[in-house]
């Protein structure tokens, strides 16, 4: 059974719960932090669900995660801006 099958077999057959896919996704990031895309959807999917918050935290982390590195900081100011969180 591939994945997706997976997934619906055992929501039974409900769309996805995005709130749990973004605590997934922010699951990850917590043992696998350097993924800057991957913050960047978080930031994101916060944002779209209306956590400002947890956008903000979300943000706050990558920007220590990537502290040294300017491009990913670029990337993260862009994506506070994209989100309204400046």
């Amino acid at each position: 059974m591939d994945q997706v099958a997976a997934l619906k077999a055992s929501a039974g057959g409900a769309a996805p719960n995005p709130q749990a896919m973004v605590q997934q996704l922010a699951d990850r990031l917590q043992s696998s932090p350097n993924d800057l895309d991957g913050w960047v959807r978080l930031i994101r999917a916060y944002s779209v669900l209306g956590n400002r918050d947890k956008a903000a935290e979300a943000l706050n982390k990558a920007r220590g995660v990537f502290a040294n590195q300017a491009s990913a900081q670029a990337t993260l100011a862009r994506a506070a801006s994209d989100n309204a969180l400046n």
